[in-house]
């Protein structure tokens, strides 16, 4: 089973009351990767030799928002895309946040995919993850 080490959302390791580093597996494991592409700046982590992890939404969130809202859809897929094999993205919902002028609810809909059995037939799990993501102007 695959696993890594869990991240809160503030980008700090996270540790049990006993100073154990906590891990993640399963779908919060999927839903942190999904997550930590979406936050991070493409091509600057240092070990990606291919430059395509992350993703490019500092340039929708430079914008005014209806026009970031208009590019977050593409930004997501063009973000995910390095991950398509393992979902697939039903559904990118972006609204102002209620209260908040300079923030955007991004609702993400996938379908994990999960690789097929014995029928060779892949299945799909629908999921939804919600971001809050600030935008300057």
């Amino acid at each position: 089973m695959a696993w890594d080490l869990c991240i809160s959302n503030f980008n700090d390791l996270v540790f049990s009351p006993h100073r154990d580093m906590q891990t993640v597996s399963g779908e919060d494991l999927l839903n942190q990767r999904i997550i930590l592409r979406l936050k991070m700046k493409r091509g600057s982590w240092i070990f990606d030799e291919h430059k395509d992890l992350g993703s490019n939404l500092d340039f929708a969130l430079q914008m005014d928002q209806p026009n970031a809202i208009e590019s977050l859809e593409m930004l997501v897929a063009e973000a995910l895309e390095p991950i398509s094999d393992e979902i697939i993205i039903s559904q990118v919902e972006v609204t102002p946040t209620v209260g908040e002028p300079r923030s955007l609810d991004l609702v993400l809909t996938y379908q994990r995919v999960i690789p097929p059995e014995a029928t060779g037939i892949p299945i799909l799990e629908s999921q939804s993850l919600v971001l809050t993501i600030p935008v300057t102007v």
